[in-house]
């Protein structure tokens, strides 16, 4: 009776593997339909539910293939097990194929001062969700899209700055910085930032 009581509460997913009966119907410890979505049972975000899944793919790699095969036994659509995301040799998370994620912001015609790009930083950290998601959406882009992605995002960063001429770029990796403490770079996956 109380593990039936703690299947109804709403869990992690490691809480909900320690529970046991994974592929009890209406409670499966994965999504049957679509592994990027949350199970019915879990309590965070489709973003808090991909970082928490690839943190226990990362940290329990044995585990999860066992798990993982037995999943491909019980999914509805074979095109949706497949899991689009995993994360780096530094545990940071990543997208399969996604080009870009970071957003690259500098001062155009002068360079900005430390409060300054930290000022963006928690700007574009209140929209953490939304730059997931638009980051998954730039992916699919082509060239056009891409830059009137770029450019919707350095106005709306304009306009938070007080109208200072930015440049926004979306890059691959830190590598082309200058390290001159003049650049910010938001990791639009993991939701942090870094001033070079």
């Amino acid at each position: 009776m109380e593990n039936l009581k703690a299947m109804n509460e709403k869990v992690s997913f490691e809480e909900r593997l320690r529970q046991g009966d994974w592929w009890k119907k209406g409670k499966e410890c994965l999504n049957v339909h679509d592994i990027h979505r949350p199970p019915t049972y879990y309590k965070g975000s489709e973003r808090q539910w991909l970082e928490e899944l690839t943190a226990y793919i990362y940290s329990c790699p044995v585990e999860w293939s066992k798990l993982y095969e037995e999943y491909l036994q019980k999914v509805l659509d074979v095109e949706r097990a497949v899991l689009r995301f995993y994360r780096s040799d530094d545990g940071y998370l990543r997208a399969e194929g996604a080009e870009g994620v970071y957003l690259k912001v500098i001062g155009r015609t002068e360079s900005l001062s430390h409060a300054e790009l930290s000022r963006i930083g928690q700007a574009l950290s209140e929209q953490e969700e939304e730059l997931f998601k638009a980051c998954l959406v730039y992916s699919g882009l082509d060239g056009q899209g891409r830059s009137q992605w770029t450019r919707q995002v350095k106005e709306s960063l304009q306009c938070h700055m007080g109208r200072k001429e930015l440049s926004v770029t979306v890059v691959d990796t830190l590598d082309e910085s200058e390290f001159m403490g003049k650049e910010l770079y938001f990791d639009m996956l993991n939701d942090l930032y870094i001033i070079l």
